[in-house]
């Protein structure tokens, strides 16, 4: 399903995924997986937690501060991958990558995750788009790492 780009509505859902964070936590259970990533240039601070079986993404939450950019991509982001197996979670998170670099991407995969599909035309705002999302891939890594040996 691809949603509708006009920029009231894209902006909306990222305003809503700011104030309200649906996958946001103080502190996240002890059997989850945590990887931080932390900017270097700005306030953004996220820590992912990821919970998994040998197939599947069972929750992704997360934890810190962030800009609106930030905090609303990481929510998206941790929404949308929940129940997916790790190929179908790489291969969204490889779109949205594609996406926010200006490289083709495939729309459909993304949902509400292309209110961000400008954020390319900003680049002050790219890393915003990507500090969570990268902490997720690179979590996701991680665990495929350890899962295969």
């Amino acid at each position: 399903m691809s949603l509708s780009k006009d920029p009231t509505l894209l902006r909306s859902i990222i305003i809503d995924h700011y104030d309200h964070p649906h996958k946001k936590v103080n502190e996240a259970p002890s059997d989850y997986v945590k990887l931080q990533n932390k900017s270097s240039t700005c306030i953004d601070d996220i820590t992912v937690y990821i919970k998994h079986n040998s197939k599947t993404i069972e929750d992704i939450l997360f934890s810190g501060i962030g800009c609106a950019i930030s905090t609303s991509s990481t929510d998206i982001m941790a929404k949308l991958l929940t129940n997916k197996t790790f190929n179908e979670a790489l291969i969204i998170l490889d779109n949205y990558l594609n996406m926010v670099n200006g490289q083709p991407y495939d729309e459909e995969l993304l949902d509400e995750l292309i209110a961000f599909y400008r954020i390319n035309e900003q680049s002050n705002r790219i890393k915003c788009a990507k500090i969570g999302i990268n902490a997720i891939y690179n979590c996701i890594k991680e665990i495929n790492n350890n899962e295969i040996q």
